[in-house]
């Protein structure tokens, strides 16, 4: 890619909260990397980065007639695609000039892709997780991700092929991360993932999850704790009782299919 100094950069989303995160994540760190700014519009942009879903057909559907509409209005500039339906059916966006697809494995290689360049340490190339989380934002309330992936096989979903298993981010680079945004004047942590109830499958031995990364987040204080979806199969009496403690939203998301 051949991008002017400054250039202006705008990201999408389409799906999931996670999808979000992602974006926001993404979007500052390229903004950095290219001494670029962040812009509002495609219109304004010099690389405009999408973030696809696949969690329905018409969602994908929509993933694909907004890159192509943009790849036809906007034919100067440069259009990376990601996120799930990159990783489903990149063929979903074959032959669209300067069109760059990244699946989900591949989305921490964004910045690098983009601007070859810079540097960037080593980042494993199956690494689910950005460095940071996002937080060049004026808002109070923001998204932390935990977790990725899914291990279940249900039929009719087709999460588990998009993002793969289940993996969790280390709990001290969470918490870490939560006192970033705390200090940056988060008020409220929005704690993401696919499957977050899974948090610490194959990542630790001594039974640490959900439960035990809640108490400590709360520890930190300033900033009330959201949680996001939660499988019903995970759904234990001990989550549960950390669920009900003072500083947690008092709500969170089960799927029922």
């Amino acid at each position: 890619m051949n991008l002017p100094d400054n250039a202006a950069v705008f990201g999408y989303t389409l799906g999931c909260r996670l999808n979000s995160f992602e974006t926001e994540a993404l979007v500052e760190e390229l903004v950095d990397v290219l001494s670029g700014r962040r812009v509002t519009t495609p219109e304004e942009a010099d690389l405009i980065v999408v973030n696809t879903c696949a969690v329905t057909a018409r969602s994908q559907g929509r993933s694909r007639r907004i890159v192509r509409s943009w790849a036809s209005r906007f034919p100067e500039k440069d259009i990376v695609v990601t996120g799930c339906v990159a990783a489903v059916a990149p063929e979903d966006f074959k032959d669209m000039d300067r069109v760059t697809v990244v699946p989900n494995t591949g989305k921490r290689r964004i910045p690098e892709i983009v601007n070859p360049a810079g540097s960037y340490g080593n980042v494993p190339e199956n690494s689910l997780f950005p460095i940071s989380a996002p937080l060049s934002t004026s808002r109070t309330r923001g998204f932390l991700k935990i977790q990725d992936g899914c291990n279940n096989a249900c039929t009719y979903c087709i999460v588990p092929l998009a993002r793969g298993g289940s993996k969790s981010q280390p709990k001290e680079l969470v918490l870490k991360q939560a006192r970033e945004m705390v200090n940056a004047g988060f008020r409220e942590i929005s704690v993401t993932g696919v499957d977050i109830a899974d948090y610490g499958r194959g990542l630790y031995s001594n039974g640490y999850g959900l439960p035990e990364l809640v108490e400590e987040l709360l520890e930190i204080g300033g900033f009330r704790l959201r949680l996001g979806s939660i499988e019903p199969m995970y759904l234990t009496v001990k989550t549960l009782e950390k669920l009900a403690l003072p500083g947690v939203c008092n709500h969170f998301h089960i799927p029922f299919q």
